[in-house]
């Protein structure tokens, strides 16, 4: 009887306890608020998950040109860039190449050309020519005097009129190649306007080919836009572009924090404002500075954490300058604790 009466005891013990523990749970569960659930804000303010990021954007680049083919990269990862010094040729480097020569030795050849046109005939060979047109003066004045020693002659009927036609004939020969000599020379001499138009118009056409050629060429190459690091590459030589890219690049000199922090607190938060940084990449916590909150609200897209924003929550960026340097590892997740209304 008595061990029957303790089991009753026991039972009625355990059910009391049991419905104490589902009572008080219930008024737990009723008296929480969704956003507790979410982001608790204790004693020690706002937590938000965060990522280091460059102070600029990391940079995927593709190319002058959509798509096409690798020919030859300039760099591996972890190479110092300069701002437009060349990472990489594309498919149809050398044709342009070749193209970029061509036109600019058409433009010296035109160019010669033009200065022919200009300078005239060579000193030597305008010296030349007049030598022959005073040979040609001679050889003519000497036919002009044989003719009227002949005509004397023939007025006398000393000589036949066939003898005159031939002293007639030898002026006349004699007289016309003086003259032709004589144009050669002005001619030898003489720019004329319409010439140095042509020729200058010439130099023209191929200096524009040469501008084109160029301009080609550059397509066929990639030039880093910023100075930076090279953080990745996604296309080797002979690979073809994807959508990717062929190499990602930033500016590593100065690492930041990017804090995703929950809408319904960004209003406690302020420009130079004081958090800690901390997580598995960094072995103490760091001291951080609010520079920016972002104006622009984003559906969080990151898995759950037990402590920070939970999937599709609407979060607002908010970048921080830490007090030391970060590790440099772009992307790495890092928890930020903000105090609220720090002085």
């Amino acid at each position: 009887m008595k061990i029957g009466k303790n089991r009753n005891i026991i039972f009625l013990g355990v059910f009391i306890a049991i419905a104490l523990i589902l009572v008080w749970k219930m008024g737990f569960i009723k008296n929480s608020k969704p956003n507790d659930l979410k982001v608790p804000e204790a004693k020690t303010g706002i937590v938000a998950r965060g990522h280091i990021q460059p102070d600029g954007s990391v940079l995927a680049l593709h190319g002058p040109m959509s798509g096409g083919v690798v020919r030859h990269l300039l760099v591996a990862e972890g190479s110092k860039v300069i701002k437009g010094q060349p990472l990489a040729y594309l498919e149809g480097y050398d044709t342009q190449y070749a193209s970029v020569q061509v036109a600019e030795k058409a433009v010296k050849y035109y160019a010669s050309q033009q200065r022919q046109s200009i300078d005239g005939a060579k000193q030597s060979t305008i010296e030349a020519q007049q030598s022959v047109v005073e040979a040609k003066k001679v050889v003519a004045l000497r036919a002009k005097r044989d003719f009227e020693r002949v005509e004397a002659l023939f007025a006398d009927q000393l000589v036949s009129r066939q003898a005159l036609d031939r002293a007639v004939a030898d002026r006349d020969i004699a007289a016309s190649d003086l003259d032709q000599a004589k144009n050669s020379l002005v001619a030898l001499s003489e720019v004329r306007k319409v010439d140095r138009d042509v020729a200058e118009a010439r130099v023209a056409i191929e200096v524009a080919t040469v501008v084109k050629a160029k301009s080609e060429l550059e397509r066929t190459i990639v030039r880093a836009p910023i100075d930076g690091t090279v953080l990745s590459i996604l296309a080797r030589d002979g690979e073809a572009i994807g959508e990717s890219g062929i190499m990602r690049i930033a500016n590593l000199d100065q690492l930041n924090v990017i804090a995703e922090v929950d809408e319904n607190f960004v209003s406690k938060i302020r420009v130079g404002g004081i958090s800690t940084i901390q997580g598995s990449l960094i072995n103490s916590p760091i001291q951080a500075t609010v520079i920016s909150i972002g104006k622009e609200v984003f559906k969080q897209k990151r898995p759950h954490y037990d402590t920070l924003v939970g999937r599709d929550a609407r979060i607002v960026e908010i970048r921080l300058k830490s007090s030391i340097p970060l590790p440099v590892v772009i992307g790495g997740e890092v928890e930020v604790r903000f105090a609220v209304n720090a002085k």
